[in-house]
């Protein structure tokens, strides 16, 4: 999927009572939900990273259609109380789209389907808070949760990955069973997504229908601040996240439209293709409990 326009085109409308309403419209081949660029000038430092892990992450979007597949890098940050795990090409999406902003309104749009959360963990507070962007939208909604107790089934098979001795461990966790491979000569207890709690950094974690997969690519020992960007927040709770989530993959024309977002599909010949009334996106969340 690639889109059509690589800027972003604002439109306005007059609305009745002269109330002026904002329109955006993307450019696209094809009608996709998609995360776009979000300002990172502003933020607060929660901790000091010392480790900075690069994991390759693979999803299928949609079980159906096992081979549309979103490949993206992800960033795991580990400091003393805080860790984040992110998505890296979102983080240099927006790098690029802040800098641009400074001189000009049209800015790249991303065009790829990649994972709008971050995860930070407090180890102070045994609790975790997770945000998650809306497709074409500049609020965040966030939800906390506590650190998850994941009962590890640890064997004593090895590979090596990254340079590194991992061992085996295996669990059921959030509807889906895992088999994980952690080093102890990296004594944290950290890993990609949600996942951890064993003796030593996961460095590779899939599900058994390999439906999500984590993979270490990079793992580098400098300092990083480990940041909170100040977006626009709302707080809700997880089952809300899950239910909005849901509605809008399987009501995407519904929230397109809800929410003042025109796109604009384009054919080979490029005539605009309306969308239908009753387009729904496919997904496959990571959590199926």
């Amino acid at each position: 999927m690639k889109n059509r326009f690589y800027a972003l085109i604002i439109i306005l409308y007059i609305a009745l009572q002269s109330k002026a309403q904002i329109t955006r419209a993307y450019g696209l081949d094809e009608p996709a939900l998609t995360i776009v660029n979000q300002n990172i000038s502003k933020y607060s430092i929660l901790d000091t990273a010392k480790l900075y892990i690069t994991y390759k992450q693979e999803a299928v979007c949609d079980t159906l259609h096992p081979n549309i597949i979103s490949n993206e890098n992800m960033i795991l940050q580990i400091g003393e109380r805080f860790t984040k795990f992110y998505s890296d090409n979102l983080y240099q999406n927006d790098s690029i789209c802040t800098e641009l902003s400074k001189v000009s309104t049209n800015l790249p749009v991303n065009d790829e389907l990649y994972q709008g959360y971050e995860i930070f963990k407090n180890n102070s507070t045994q609790s975790m808070k997770v945000t998650n962007r809306l497709p074409y939208l500049d609020n965040v909604l966030v939800y906390e949760e506590e650190l998850p107790n994941i009962k590890w089934d640890i064997s004593d098979e090895n590979i090596e990955i990254a340079g590194y001795k991992c061992q085996k461990a295996e669990a059921y966790f959030r509807g889906r069973k895992y088999i994980a491979w952690f080093s102890l000569d990296i004594p944290s207890s950290a890993g990609p997504w949600k996942l951890g709690g064993l003796p030593g950094l996961i460095l590779k974690a899939y599900d058994t229908d390999k439906q999500y997969i984590f993979e270490c690519i990079g793992i580098a020992q400098k300092k990083s601040d480990i940041k909170e960007y100040k977006w626009d927040y709302k707080k809700i709770t997880k089952k809300e996240w899950k239910k909005t989530e849901k509605y809008y993959h399987e009501h995407a024309a519904n929230y397109i439209k809800a929410n003042n977002i025109r796109l604009l599909v384009f054919d080979s010949n490029n005539k605009i293709v309306p969308i239908a009334n009753n387009w729904k996106v496919p997904y496959n969340p990571i959590e199926n409990e």
